[in-house]
């Protein structure tokens, strides 16, 4: 298991197995969960957990927090 912050969003991601934390496997042994929102995904294999960790689009409420480079670009010009 393992817990980081994500740079896009400031929250807590983990990624673990789904038993290890006594969770359903359904959809998958391997979960990502958004700590802060207390979203859980399942996934097939660690590599998509992890790679679904560096981009929390799946959790509706970090979504919301991420600023992409065109958002960034249209406020540094005034639009």
């Amino acid at each position: 298991m393992t817990t980081r912050r994500n740079r896009a969003t400031g929250s807590q991601v983990t990624v673990a197995k789904a038993a290890e934390l006594d969770l359903c496997d359904e959809g998958g042994p391997w979960v990502t969960i958004c700590e802060d929102h207390g979203i859980i995904v399942n996934h097939e294999t660690r590599k998509l957990a992890e790679r679904h960790a560096a981009f929390p689009q799946w959790c509706a409420d970090c979504e919301d927090f991420i600023v992409t480079d065109a958002d960034h670009r249209a406020y540094r010009s005034g639009r």
